[in-house]
């Protein structure tokens, strides 16, 4: 192939040499009709007659120092009427085309702003006859300048970057951040950070291209490629205390990447804090203690705890259900392992009332009248108070009225424990009943013979009467016993059970003697016992 010397030389060869030819032909012409054009008008005459476009002959871009940017280059030459001055022109559809720099042979210009891949550039040549010549080219832009990373920002909670890239027409394709080797799944978009499709990053300002290869906004500034951009990805797993790494790589869409890397000094270098909701003194019902976790860093993982130095459970409920002073130790860990310091809660608990000591039923004889004084003791003793109180319906002295009365007692502990329990007092009247055991009289009806058999065989009948005079009443009443003279001997079964006599009153009692067959009379001995109202006994020996 030609080099660009040696190509130019060629073309003016062969411009010579087309002029020469094209020269003879004239002078022929001219000959046959000279009077019409002389020979000292052959300039003229190409003029008239040049209808052949300029030649372009070859089309060259070449990247230059800065990515996106292109010097194109397009040779050419006219054996006519030669090229019109600054006639020449290089375009390119989808970049900016400036600094052109233009001979009769030659044009050179840059161009700018221009994605990766391919892309097609168009030469234009008018001659002075105004004959258009063309020729199409392509090329490919290649991006070989990786993203710069600006700044990396890293807390236990985020990792923030910042990034541009100088040459964007490629654009960015992916920014990977990891930490410790963890990537983080961060939510990026490609397509610049206000949003364009475009690939590149745009600020608030208002961009203008120059001839110069930068772009220039309205502050005054120049910036040379695409403008610094970034976003936050945060870190959704928990960090230990210590240190780590973070690695950002920025990629763009045509393969170029960079590295950089940070340090997170810290993490979560502080134990979650538990509390308890014991209740403070002493209970009286079942307790339930709730064990609270809080951990500002990378949170509570588990609370155990141990009851009364048991086996220790994962939990953050107790359930205390017996009698005494229990004892709770508990502590909880975050998830990146940190463990609080035990703590402890006293949960105390009494639902057991006091014991209570009272008498028992018991009866008192009346003194005064229809009434008595009743001397009784009643105390009560608690697991945690010790003695306490008793609280009775009467208390120890009062006088009672006749009969049964029943004392209400209660005893109830600091804790609100109550105890209940009651006793009676019975007030009795005593005194000697005035009980009489009175024999019948001779030849009265209340001595007989119940029926034939009796009579065969000897057995008499003999009815007595029980009085109680004025005296007190008479509670259970009997005959003891009952004895005859003159070999006469009594049949029924002795003691007889006779019942209470209240006083004034009477009834009669029948007792049956075997009397012999020579025995026309004889004397009965009876004894009769009886009780008054509180329990007392009285003998009556012999009633006549």
């Amino acid at each position: 192939m030609l080099n660009r010397e040696q190509h130019i030389k060629w073309l003016s060869r062969l411009a010579a040499l087309s002029a020469a030819v094209l020269l003879g032909l004239f002078l022929f012409a001219g000959t046959a009709s000279a009077d019409v054009l002389s020979t000292s008008d052959t300039s003229l005459a190409l003029l008239g007659y040049d209808s052949s476009p300029p030649l372009v002959t070859s089309v060259e871009a070449s990247e230059t120092g800065y990515e996106g940017t292109h010097t194109l280059e397009a040779d050419f030459v006219d054996v006519g009427s030669d090229v019109e001055p600054d006639a020449e022109s290089i375009s390119v559809p989808d970049a900016l085309v400036w600094g052109c720099q233009r001979d009769n042979r030659h044009i050179k210009c840059s161009a700018s702003n221009m994605k990766s891949g391919d892309h097609s550039m168009h030469v234009s040549v008018k001659d002075k006859a105004g004959n258009w010549g063309n020729r199409e080219g392509r090329f490919t832009v290649r991006d070989k300048v990786a993203p710069v990373i600006d700044s990396i920002s890293a807390s236990s909670k985020s990792v923030t970057v910042k990034y541009h890239d100088p040459s964007p027409s490629s654009g960015i394709a992916s920014v990977v951040v990891t930490v410790d080797g963890v990537k983080l799944n961060c939510d990026w978009n490609s397509g610049g950070c206000d949003g364009d499709s475009d690939g590149y990053y745009h600020d608030s300002y208002d961009r203008h291209h120059k001839s110069d290869g930068y772009y220039h906004d309205d502050d005054g500034d120049d910036h040379e490629g695409s403008d610094s951009s970034g976003y936050t990805c945060p870190i959704t797993f928990p960090l230990t205390c210590g240190s780590h790494q973070v690695l950002v790589t920025v990629t763009d869409k045509a393969g170029n990447s960079t590295t950089g890397t940070a340090t997170i000094d810290g993490g979560d270098c502080e134990p979650p804090v538990t509390t308890d909701n014991a209740p403070a003194g002493w209970q009286n019902t079942d307790v339930s203690v709730t064990l609270s976790c809080t951990d500002t860093g990378s949170g509570c993982a588990s609370t155990t705890y141990e009851l009364d130095g048991g086996a220790t459970v994962t939990g953050n409920t107790v359930s205390i259900t017996t009698d005494g002073i229990h004892v709770i130790t508990y502590r909880s860990v975050d998830a990146v392992g940190n463990v609080e310091t035990t703590r402890s809660a006293t949960v105390m608990i009494d639902t057991t009332p006091p014991e209570l000591t009272l008498p028992g039923d018991f009866t008192v004889a009346a003194t005064e009248g229809a009434s008595a004084a009743a001397i009784f003791s009643a105390g009560a003793t608690d697991l945690v108070d010790g003695t306490v109180p008793v609280n009775c319906s009467a208390a120890s002295g009062d006088l009672f009225p006749l009969g049964s009365t029943t004392v209400d007692c209660s005893a109830t502990d600091s804790n609100g424990n109550t105890a209940t329990g009651s006793f009676v007092v019975t007030v009795c009247q005593s005194g000697r009943p005035a009980i009489d055991f009175i024999c019948p009289l001779p030849g009265s009806p209340d001595i007989y013979w119940k029926d034939r058999a009796h009579y065969d065989a000897r057995i008499l009948t003999l009815r007595f009467s029980l009085v109680n005079g004025a005296g007190p009443d008479a509670y259970n009443v009997k005959v003891t016993g009952s004895t005859a003279d003159n070999g006469v001997t009594a049949v029924t079964p002795i003691p007889i059970m006779v019942g209470n006599l209240a006083s004034g009153a009477s009834l009669g009692v029948e007792i049956d003697y075997h009397v012999p067959v020579n025995v026309g009379s004889f004397t009965v001995a009876s004894t009769v016992c009886a009780d008054d109202q509180c329990g007392t006994t009285y003998y009556y020996p012999e009633i006549p």
